[in-house]
């Protein structure tokens, strides 16, 4: 099993595709603790009151039309400011009231919901900023850097940005939340009426304001059939509102007339923002008359849009067959082909590099034979390599061999295109290797099984992958061919005896990026089934997961992979990780008794994987060792601090070295000492603080240093403008 190395962990509770930093100067250990006051149990379990809007552009509409400037705020997890403003300031009514002088919008790259739809395509609100999904707020911080940021990212960070003119206010690098709420005060515009709003749904269809919204999707949710058909009709009337989260829930709706009828609509007014959504229309539907229309809808949004143009050629190129790569050839010539590597006979491959180099020295030595003594050096030098008695002079041989086969003309040429392939990866020479590979990719199945076969695919593969991504960063538009031709090459390399869990791994992160989710979710099983074990796979299958089923599936899915493959003691130790996981997202909904549990099902886990096989022992000590002090902050917040002291103790037992390691909240161990190691000294009770002194006398010396120092707040506030 190759899980994850302590030494390079990133924890997986975050998904690595949102990991943008946002990140200030930050004091020394302990200081912004100091300064800013972390919210309570309770105050977390308040709602959000700040009235954000679900993106930039509905921003700008609501600011056009009001005269409001819009609010733009940065906010971290884990960063102790963005912290109390999250907990404390954005759920009190007096903060929130200045807000309503603008057009509030919030970004974080940091995900809180483990998904942003459910099953029937009903909204799942950040539990952290409320009525926003977690995939808009991360959304809008690519959008917003260059509009707004100037460059310089912080967290976290508040905006007076008027929709024409310059920005009012910048703050960020404040002490406190004083210069904040006085530059809302200051600078807002009117603001809207207190009185409630309770006009009908269908009256509230062309507004694009968040509250809008949320009333016209809670209107089609509790309405019948008719009052759903006429919310589509008016959607259909009204494409300048761009209702999305409407349709989403349409096209799932139980009646299939409705969702024939949404299918139109979306085919019909579909802008920008809802190319995803004939994309995933697409992918659902079985028709060929249904799909129809919504094809003509990307055409139609090509001529203006990158995202539809990709959207289009993903359809073509996932549906059609490579002419590069047969893969009905390929699958035939692999059946039965055994993982194990095969035993050399270095003797025998000695004798006949021997007998080839004599005759390389007398008349007679064919372009053939030059072939063959080519690929007989380098599958030598390979093999030593493997078996750790390599040599560079041996592969230098082998290069100098192959370039002489193709000097003379050997035939067939994609075998030499083969070997030059193998000799340009051994050399780390990537660029040539892929251009050979798209030399040999059309012949090398005749030797299907060979290690070479799996060298070729696997530069064929990245060849493709290169072209892609060289497109994207250029702005480009690729070749649907290139991308059938990498997902071809790719499911003939999973079938390969020598392919490796990263080669799987690779092609799941490439249907990814061309938003093929789908086609992601069945290669990720196909390969797990190859590669039970591995933290690659693991950590994109947790993530499809989760995008799936939510944050409900996650541990079910572990459950009955365990119980499936009860004689593979790993997975025990990834249903740890993928518990760990739902206790993470539990406490970041606020809801800690299931994060408890959570937390103590994930060190029950993580101690039978360790048991059943030692090498799973230093990691499982790391993740018990966070789960302990997850568990810990929790009781902490409960007030129940003989609770959390004896959790922390037990943390550091278990691995003292993990004490300074963020878990997936952006917390790390010595955050949690911190906070109770201060509130016990407040409360005077030196019983214990005495037995986590001691705890924290185990830590290495920066660690315990981060404990127990504490600094004063700056004098100035740097970053006001």
């Amino acid at each position: 099993m190759n899980h994850p190395n302590i030494s390079g962990i990133l924890h997986l509770a975050v998904l690595a595709a949102l990991t943008t930093a946002l990140s200030a100067p930050a004091p020394a250990q302990g200081g912004r603790d100091a300064w800013w006051r972390p919210a309570s149990a309770a105050e977390w379990k308040k709602p959000c009151l700040v009235e954000w809007q679900r993106c930039l552009e509905d921003a700008q509409a609501i600011a056009k039309a009001t005269g409001r400037p819009i609010l733009v705020v940065v906010n971290m997890d884990g960063e102790p400011a963005s912290e109390h403003y999250a907990g404390v300031q954005y759920r009190d009514p007096e903060f929130a009231k200045l807000t309503q002088a603008f057009v509030p919008i919030v970004m974080s790259v940091n995900r809180h919901s483990a998904r942003d739809y459910d099953e029937r395509g009903r909204r799942i609100p950040c539990p952290r900023f409320g009525r926003i999904t977690c995939g808009e707020h991360i959304a809008l911080e690519p959008v917003c850097y260059d509009k707004f940021f100037e460059k310089q990212r912080y967290a976290p960070r508040h905006i007076g940005a008027p929709l024409e003119g310059k920005k009012t206010f910048d703050c960020f690098l404040n002490p406190t939340a004083e210069p904040v709420i006085s530059a809302l005060k200051k600078n807002g515009g009117k603001v809207p009426s207190a009185q409630k709003n309770d006009k009908p749904a269908l009256a509230r269809i062309t507004s694009r304001d968040a509250g809008d919204r949320d009333a016209v999707e809670a209107a089609y949710v509790t309405g019948d059939a008719a009052a759903r058909k006429a919310l589509l009709e008016a959607a259909r009337a009204h494409p300048e509102a761009e209702q999305v989260d409407l349709l989403r829930l349409a096209l799932r709706d139980e009646q299939a007339e409705i969702r024939k009828i949404a299918q139109g609509v979306l085919a019909q007014t579909a802008k920008e923002s809802g190319v995803m959504l004939v994309a995933e229309a697409l992918r659902t539907s079985r028709d060929s008359e249904e799909r129809k229309p919504l094809l003509e809808a990307l055409a139609r949004l090509s001529k203006g849009s990158a995202r539809a143009r990709t959207a289009t050629i993903v359809y073509r190129a996932l549906g059609a067959k490579s002419k590069a790569v047969n893969a009905d050839a390929w699958s035939k010539a692999l059946a039965g082909a055994k993982p194990e590597p095969q035993e050399v006979d270095f003797d025998a491959l000695e004798r006949q590099m021997t007998s080839l180099q004599k005759k390389s020295k007398a008349d007679g030595f064919t372009a053939a034979d030059a072939l063959e003594l080519a690929g007989a050096l380098l599958t030598f030098a390979e093999e030593r390599m493997r078996v750790g008695k390599g040599s560079a002079l041996l592969f230098e041989d082998a290069k100098r061999a192959v370039a002489d086969a193709e000097k003379r003309g050997a035939q067939p040429a994609w075998k030499v295109h083969a070997l030059a392939t193998r000799v340009a990866a051994d050399f780390g020479d990537f660029a040539e290797a892929q251009a050979r590979a798209k030399k040999a990719i059309s012949g090398v199945v005749a030797e299907a099984a060979s290690p070479g076969a799996a060298v070729v695919l696997s530069a064929f593969a990245s060849a493709c992958v290169a072209e892609i991504q060289k497109a994207n960063e250029e702005f480009k538009e690729w070749s649907s061919d290139v991308l059938t031709d990498a997902h071809a090459a790719y499911s003939a390399l999973l079938q390969h005896p020598m392919c490796t869990d990263a080669q799987a791994a690779a092609h799941v992160d490439l249907l990814l990026q061309v938003d093929a989710p789908n086609v992601a979710a069945e290669v990720v099983q196909a390969a797990l089934k190859r590669f039970p074990e591995s933290a690659l796979l693991h950590e994109r299958f947790r993530a499809r997961v989760l995008e799936e089923k939510g944050l409900e599936g996650l541990e079910p899915a572990y459950e009955a992979m365990v119980k499936a493959s009860p004689d593979l003691p790993g997975l025990q130790w990834f249903a740890g990780l993928a518990t760990l996981v739902t206790a993470e997202f539990h406490k970041k909904g606020g809801r800690d008794a299931q994060a408890t549990d959570c937390y103590s099902r994930a060190i029950d886990r993580f101690n039978k994987s360790a048991d059943a096989a030692p090498s799973f022992q230093a990691t499982a000590d790391h993740y018990v060792a966070l789960a302990l002090a997850g568990r810990a902050r929790i009781e902490f917040e409960a007030d129940e601090v003989e609770k959390a002291v004896a959790d922390l103790i037990a943390c550091v037992d278990r691995r003292a070295e993990s004490a300074g390691t963020d878990d997936g909240l952006g917390r790390a161990p010595v955050d949690t000492m911190r906070a109770v190691r201060v509130k016990l000294r407040e409360s005077k009770r030196d019983d214990l603080l005495a037995k986590l002194e001691k705890a924290i006398d185990q830590l290495e010396e920066e660690h315990a240093a981060a404990v127990r120092g504490a600094d004063a707040p700056p004098t100035s506030q740097p970053g006001n403008k």
